[in-house]
């Protein structure tokens, strides 16, 4: 056999939907491609500026035509949402009752790599695309640091993200899961549009940074999840194996 083969072959039983570990690695490996390919495409329109990013002045000169004051205001308290203060206590809490529920420090982990992870990628990614703001004749909120992409949306969806990823694991009703699932998604929504809104951030920083934000909550995620499926076949492995005889049973 060669060695294409070899890991051809090694790869299909790896990646086998049938076994838990081949299941969990499938859906992570599909939902971080699509992330990957759609950060690429955002990425590509911006250096070119052509395809969406095209959209950037419209929607940001048609946001700022629209603004009335009980609408920035009610922004400005959504924006907050996805600052780090609000997102450090979010995670924090997250962690402490998720890790106390399962007794477990998977999901402490998972947290804090999340959100660690995301600060990390948003500081870099700032340094070295280097992409300045929209006006600030435009923006009604002040802002640092550059542009692209959008740190607030980005964070907001990797930290309010493993919330909802963990309310599914640990939430003992259908309807709550469901419920943090929607309500999740509408916020993480609402933050990247508060950004827009304001004025302190184009169209393309907000989907580039969903675009990073779901591509690593989806590969923290999928690592905890599968060292987890591997400890528990190595534990239900370790229960099936029948016990060694002793040397007084064997000479028995």
């Amino acid at each position: 056999m060669t060695w294409l083969a070899r890991v051809t072959a090694r790869a299909s039983r790896v990646l086998d939907p049938r076994t838990a570990v081949g299941l969990v690695l499938t859906v992570g490996l599909v939902t971080l491609a699509a992330a990957s390919a759609a950060f690429a495409a955002v990425f590509d329109a911006v250096l070119d500026g052509e395809g969406v990013a095209e959209l950037d002045r419209p929607v940001h000169d048609w946001l700022a035509r629209h603004r009335e004051a009980g609408l920035t205001m009610a922004m400005r308290l959504i924006t907050d949402l996805g600052g780090a203060p609000v997102l450090i206590a979010v995670a924090v809490l997250v962690a402490a009752v998720a890790g106390r529920r399962s007794r477990s420090w998977r999901p402490v982990v998972a947290v804090g790599a999340t959100a660690i992870g995301a600060t990390l990628i948003t500081v870099a990614s700032k340094a070295a695309v280097h992409r300045a703001r929209p006006p600030l004749l435009d923006a009604v909120s002040r802002a640092g640091s550059y542009s692209f992409p959008s740190g607030h949306s980005l964070n907001s969806a990797a930290i309010y993200g493993v919330t909802a990823v963990l309310v599914w694991r640990l939430g003992r009703h259908w309807w709550v899961r469901v419920c943090t699932t929607i309500g999740v998604t509408l916020l993480v929504l609402l933050i990247g549009l508060s950004r827009l809104y304001l004025g302190v951030h184009w169209l393309t920083d907000v989907l580039a940074a969903y675009a990073v934000g779901l591509g690593w909550l989806t590969l923290v995620v999928t690592t905890v999840r599968v060292l987890e499926q591997r400890g528990a076949e190595a534990t239900i492995g370790r229960l099936a194996r029948p016990p060694a005889d002793t040397p007084d049973r064997a000479a028995s």
